[in-house]
């Protein structure tokens, strides 16, 4: 039987024995936690978006919205086009899943805009009409025609890295926070739901992701000389999180959210960003960092609990445990770096988190007792 290579090798049809462990792994969890949005009873945030929000929070929430909405797009684009250079058939089964919940995720913005009220057509349009989103679907664009379908195994996992370690890890699981802020404030708690469930999967993409970048890095490269690829992956870190300064100083230029900042916003990118490279044992000495990273002290919350209970409300979600823990010790892979995990600590951001959340100002849920929102 042939070797199997995640890219570029020879095609290779036969699924078992399987190879990577992790890819299978990410399509089993796939149909485990399988959802559709109509199991959110979004309509309930109709008052509280047009009665509970201010013209301030309106502007963030809505432009937001709009930047979340027309990224997933562009998200599925770029997983349909990887997925063509893949020679392994768990690589091509993990990302045909991923294309798939990236449609469930657009599917899920509409759903929503549908029942808040939001103009279709305003909110599709927007990243064209505003110079801050317009500049990260451009780069988008951009990467995915310069680095993809080019039989270059440097080029390829540039586009991955793009898409894994910057994308959906940094602009996309960022991207949710000024919501999540709102939510935390008693206000669309339904839509923040919604997206709770997307930020899972996404968080599930970025492990499959790096996990495959480390795999490509093993089979193509000289693992013990990774110095280009850092320089590399830098290069595109520090381009793509100059755009997202300015579309968070824009989303901001009306005003704040009570324990959300665009220096706080800033911090926890940077550290999602340092987080990737910690998984690729990458150095970070070319990156451009001007902050301390630093992750939202309730990001744990939001995305890592085995059991997630709704983060404003009493009802629990069962879910399979498919994703990385800021904190968790991982089982060794033979083809990944996730049993060497990022030490919170080191950047001065979460620490003694587990399966329980902390409770912010008396705002937040621990997984056993209500706060003053859910009850």
């Amino acid at each position: 039987m042939k070797e199997k290579q995640v890219i570029y090798g020879n095609e290779n049809l036969a699924l078992a024995p399987i190879k990577y462990e992790y890819a299978w792994q990410f399509y089993e969890n796939g149909k485990k936690n399988f959802w559709i949005p109509q199991e959110i009873a979004v309509a309930e945030d109709v008052a509280s978006f047009k009665h509970d929000l201010n013209d301030t929070q309106r502007h963030i929430f809505t432009h937001v919205f709009a930047q979340l909405s027309t990224m997933d797009i562009a998200a599925g684009d770029f997983v349909n086009h990887l997925a063509i250079e893949l020679t392994s058939p768990e690589h091509k089964i993990a990302l045909s899943t991923q294309a798939f919940q990236e449609a469930t995720h657009s599917e899920s913005y509409k759903y929503c805009a549908d029942h808040i009220g939001l103009d279709e057509r305003w909110l599709w349009n927007r990243w064209e009409e505003v110079p801050e989103i317009k500049a990260k679907i451009d780069m988008t664009s951009e990467i995915l025609g310069q680095y993809t379908a080019t039989g270059d195994p440097m080029e390829f996992i540039n586009a991955y890295f793009f898409l894994a370690g910057i994308f959906e890890s940094t602009w996309f699981l960022t991207g949710f926070f000024p919501i999540f802020a709102l939510a935390n404030m008693g206000k669309v708690l339904r839509v923040s739901e919604v997206l709770q469930y997307i930020a899972r999967d996404e968080y599930n993409h970025v492990s499959l992701g790096l996990n495959t970048i480390t795999s490509i890095i093993q089979e193509q490269f000289d693992p013990d000389d990774t110095s280009m690829i850092a320089e590399d992956f830098s290069a595109l870190a520090n381009r793509a999180m100059k755009l997202e300064e300015d579309y968070i100083n824009f989303i901001f230029s009306k005003g704040e959210i009570i324990g959300y900042s665009p220096k706080k916003h800033m911090q926890f990118a940077w550290f999602r960003i340092f987080h990737a490279f910690n998984k690729l044992k990458l150095t970070t000495e070319h990156l451009d960092c001007n902050v301390t990273p630093e992750a939202v002290s309730w990001a744990d919350t939001m995305l890592n609990t085995r059991k997630l209970k709704n983060f404003f409300e009493s009802r629990v979600i069962e879910y399979m445990k498919t994703h990385l823990d800021y904190t968790e010790e991982l089982e060794t892979s033979n083809y990944g770096y996730w049993d060497d995990p990022i030490n919170p600590k080191d950047f001065g951001s979460l620490a003694d988190v587990g399966t329980k959340a902390e409770k912010i100002e008396g705002k937040i849920c621990s997984l056993e007792e209500g706060c003053e929102v859910c009850q």
